[in-house]
């Protein structure tokens, strides 16, 4: 009998033990001296089981488990080896995807998404068909199989932890996420499995607004007809599309921007010249795609147009991103004439994003009048980064091009 075993035993359970000869154990007359133990203590005593000789056994098996469930928090396994021996090696802790690989893992996860529930863009949500409540409580309880994986199909009406059927959805998916990834990126390492199915449920739970949208509304005792709701979703569509077009410019601006600061950095000579671009290369990390501004554009004649919306809670810095935007024209040694261009950017002070302020920037960056007349709940809820941020005063210069 080994440690673990024993530790398992309880008083009840060891006068029925078979020896191993057939007969069973009996107490050797040592009640009376379990009689005189405390209370408390006899009530410990009681749940363990020490086989003679096995103290040793039983002690190491303690100690390595407490080992591996103090050192495990801190990425180190505990190795108990010979017969006196412990060693500690440590174990290389699951790394963290970066920004990179994380997009890479939420694009696989879109795609299986896309393949196995029909989903291709978070609109497609408003069309979802929700597995019956009652077929989802069935699986529950073994009715049923579960969920058919060529054509998954959520229960909507409730959460992953709430819903068994959720739960079978959702491993699925992340066996298909993960099968997919070793094919396609088999060359990177994959992400912890916690990390994995974290994107896989964070999808889900973005999911339930849209669909929510998209069912029959009631009002009172009127039920939506099926004409209304298609001319509401089609005007939610619109709205969306909007809205998701307008995030792609910004994303597609700030790329272009930060990839106009990067080469005027490699190729710049003059020292002051370096402290301008590196000073603007930073401006734009730390702003990042959300803290590019928003425009509406028209066409007039056969030129597209776009009026810029002004960003309220930014600090003055249209010159410094015209000076990025003018290199790229400027200078012929970073674009070819092939590819889109910058189109005529018009700015007009009245009018101005309902975009909420990006949140974690320095303070330096907010616009400091807008930041002062905030109540003090919004600007606690700002969470300014402590990153200290030095501003750099410039002189824009009419330039002209390297070719």
């Amino acid at each position: 009998m080994n440690g673990r075993k024993a530790f398992q035993a309880t008083v009840e359970d060891a006068s029925d033990l078979d020896d191993g000869d057939g007969r069973k154990e009996h107490s050797d007359g040592d009640d009376d001296d379990d009689d005189a133990l405390p209370a408390a203590q006899k009530k410990i005593t009681d749940k363990l089981v020490i086989p003679p000789g096995d103290i040793g056994s039983l002690v190491a098996t303690v100690v390595s488990e407490v080992l591996s469930g103090v050192l495990g928090k801190l990425g180190v396994t505990s190795v108990m080896g010979g017969d006196s021996e412990s060693t500690v090696q440590t174990t290389k802790a699951a790394k963290k995807p970066d920004s990179s690989e994380r997009l890479r893992m939420k694009a696989v996860v879109r795609r299986v998404y896309m393949d196995y529930c029909g989903i291709e863009q978070d609109l497609d949500w408003m069309g979802h068909q929700s597995v019956d409540k009652e077929v989802a409580q069935d699986f529950a309880t073994g009715l049923n199989a579960g969920p058919d994986p060529e054509d998954l199909r959520f229960e909507m009406t409730t959460s992953v932890e709430k819903s068994y059927w959720n739960q079978k959805v959702v491993s699925i998916l992340f066996d298909k996420v993960k099968e997919k990834c070793v094919r396609e990126h088999g060359d990177i390492p994959l992400p912890a499995d916690p990390d994995l199915r974290k994107l896989v449920v964070a999808k889900f739970n973005r999911s339930r607004v849209p669909w929510r949208k998209g069912q029959l509304r009631r009002d009172g005792n009127t039920v939506e007809t099926e004409d209304a709701r298609q001319k509401r979703l089609q005007e939610e569509y619109e709205k969306l599309n909007t809205g998701a077009r307008a995030r792609t410019r910004r994303a597609n601006k700030f790329t272009r921007r930060k990839r106009v600061c990067t080469k005027e950095l490699e190729l710049c000579v003059d020292n002051s010249d370096k402290k301008v671009w590196t000073f603007l290369l930073g401006l734009l990390k730390t702003l990042g795609p959300e803290g590019m501004s928003s425009d509406e554009s028209c066409t007039v004649g056969h030129e597209t147009v776009y009026h810029v919306k002004i960003l309220p809670w930014c600090r003055e810095m249209e010159g410094y991103m015209d000076m990025i935007d003018e290199a790229r024209l400027l200078d012929q040694d970073l674009y070819s004439g092939s590819g889109s261009k910058p189109g005529k950017r018009v700015r007009d002070p009245r009018l101005k994003s309902t975009r909420d302020a990006v949140k974690n920037l320095p303070c330096s960056l907010y616009n400091e009048k807008w930041f002062a007349e905030l109540p003090e709940p919004r600007q606690t809820a700002l969470s300014c980064s402590k990153q200290q941020f030095d501003w750099m005063y410039l002189i824009a210069k009419a330039t002209q091009g390297r070719g």
